[in-house]
């Protein structure tokens, strides 16, 4: 798994909560989802301990039982990278509603992190205006994570995965945004990027 996107994979992974009764996802896993491409996907959750849980996705399917503290992780098989917006299924095997994550695309998945040079939008750069008239590109999706404290790391962030568009992708971090429509250009796959940034802080 590249370097980028497994980091951010083993922090959240390491304090997910302890004990779950129903079954969830944290919110990286939502609609317009981009998966890392060519490598073992971890997906994982929560749910009563010593349940089954199945996931469904591009042909794929694969169980894992929950741990005694309500814990499961599940790696799909490496998938090249695709435009095509499928759906990822998580279930368990007790006939509950299961979740369907929509529109979910393969590609590469960055981290962006920083100060205010990160988190300075894309309305406030020099050329807004001729950007976002020719922003609008499915493939290009960012998860912005809404800034909160805490005492402890948590678990799961608010936030949600977006398309570009004119209208969203003015509220983007511009250096992400820029450096994705780079990697868009350059590797002619979908290109999805977690931004984390809080000006001023240490």
């Amino acid at each position: 798994m590249p370097s980028h996107i497994s980091i951010l994979f083993l922090i959240i992974i390491n304090v997910l909560p302890a004990t779950a009764a129903e079954l969830r996802l944290p919110r990286l896993f939502s609609d317009h989802a981009v998966l890392q491409r060519d490598c073992a996907v971890p997906v994982w959750g929560w749910a009563a301990p010593g349940e089954t849980v199945v996931i469904e996705f591009a042909g794929q399917r694969h169980s894992a039982v929950t741990a005694s503290d309500g814990r499961w992780r599940i790696r799909l098989d490496p998938m090249s990278a695709s435009s095509d917006g499928r759906p990822l299924t998580v279930r368990k095997v007790d006939g509950s509603v299961p979740h369907i994550i929509s529109d979910v695309l393969v590609g590469e998945v960055w981290l962006a992190s920083g100060q205010s040079n990160m988190g300075t939008p894309v309305s406030s750069a020099h050329n807004a205006a001729e950007t976002l008239a020719s922003s609008a590109d499915d493939g290009l999706r960012i998860f912005t994570v809404k800034r909160a404290t805490d005492a402890v790391a948590r678990a799961d962030v608010d936030g949600a995965w977006e398309a570009a568009t004119p209208g969203s992708a003015k509220a983007f971090s511009a250096v992400a945004y820029f450096s994705a429509r780079e990697l868009r250009s350059r590797l002619r796959c979908p290109v999805a990027v977690i931004h984390a940034s809080w000006g001023g802080t240490p």
